[in-house]
């Protein structure tokens, strides 16, 4: 083993990777050093790369309207730093610096999709364990800002006793390519999706049951809107109004646990589930099905990331001023 190949797998995002992705790994990273108080990137740069934190700290800050600077988080050894660029033309939104002399590993997001691109098997290992990373971030978000809110917290839903029915009113099949989640996938990926889940309409104001059987599935919201609320003390808090297009449910879906969300149908909705059970075909590097699937959601994870950064230093600033 090289003294690179050494570094990487020092990282706990790399353990236990096959020789073979452990190599193309090493060739698409480089070891970067920055002493303390060197800024690693700065909030507004366009962001290109995403670092792997061998040793040392970084606390990631944010200016917000007004002019004030929050500190958003303290990342330390085995973390990562700067993953939101891996959306497209994101822009960094906020500045990393390092506490302390920091060794870290720089991954360019070019670099990462050209390997994506040509359906490497190393590439969806990375984005599989970049989707469970992201989202176990905005699980721990969720829980901080039910425990945060307590008070300001919902009663919970009612379940509405209408039923959900499989099946939709139009042609699905035509649907999907229009909306922002399907832009990457061919005809054939959607036939293959389509083979696997299964399309069901929620009436208005229905609990959709995201862990059934223990197992828990992804849903994609095709028409409609619902929105989930989380447990918080005694009561629930809404986290998220979601539309067509995009995801839910992917947290449990990939971590494989449940948490104390509920999703309620804000109007006759239509939905794509992926039953948990089949978790396992979506890690085939044989179909470039498991390659879309990820991609698009990563960037649904990434996109939702974003904006809880965004609220936290807004509910950070609030604190401050409070």
């Amino acid at each position: 083993m090289t003294s690179k190949e050494h570094s990487v797998v020092q990282h706990p995002f790399f353990l236990n990777l096959p020789t073979e992705h452990l190599q193309v790994v090493t060739r698409i990273v480089e070891t970067r050093h920055f002493p303390s108080g060197k800024t690693l990137f700065q909030q507004g740069q366009l962001a290109n790369s995403v670092y792997f934190i061998l040793e040392g700290r970084a606390s990631l800050n944010a200016k917000i309207p007004g002019g004030a600077e929050v500190n958003l988080a303290t990342l330390d050894n085995g973390e990562l730093l700067g993953e939101l660029a891996l959306l497209p033309n994101h822009r960094r939104s906020a500045t990393a610096i390092a506490e302390t002399p920091i060794t870290a590993l720089r991954m360019d997001k070019n670099d990462l999709s050209a390997l994506y691109a040509h359906y490497h098997p190393a590439s969806l290992i990375i984005m599989h364990r970049l989707g469970k990373t992201l989202a176990h971030r905005i699980q721990c978000t969720h829980r901080d800002a039910a425990h945060i809110r307590g008070d300001q917290c919902e009663t919970p839903m009612q379940k509405c006793d209408s039923e959900i029915v499989t099946g939709a009113e139009f042609d699905v099949r035509n649907f999907l390519s229009t909306l922002p989640f399907f832009n990457r996938f061919s005809d054939s990926n959607i036939t293959d999706l389509l083979s696997i889940g299964t399309i069901m309409t929620v009436p208005k104001n229905s609990i959709v049951p995201i862990s059934e059987n223990n197992q828990n599935d992804c849903y994609v919201v095709i028409r409609g809107a619902v929105e989930t609320r989380l447990h918080g003390k005694d009561l629930y808090y809404q986290t998220e109004v979601l539309g067509p297009g995009t995801t839910f449910g992917e947290i449990d879906w990939l971590l494989d646990c449940s948490t104390a969300s509920i999703v309620r149908s804000l109007s006759r909705t239509t939905l794509l589930s992926l039953p948990g059970s089949h978790r396992e075909q979506f890690m085939d590097p044989q179909l470039h099905l498991s390659f879309r699937f990820h991609e698009s959601l990563i960037h649904s994870l990434l996109s939702k990331l974003d904006i809880q950064t965004r609220r936290f230093a807004r509910r950070q600033q609030s604190l401050q001023l409070g």
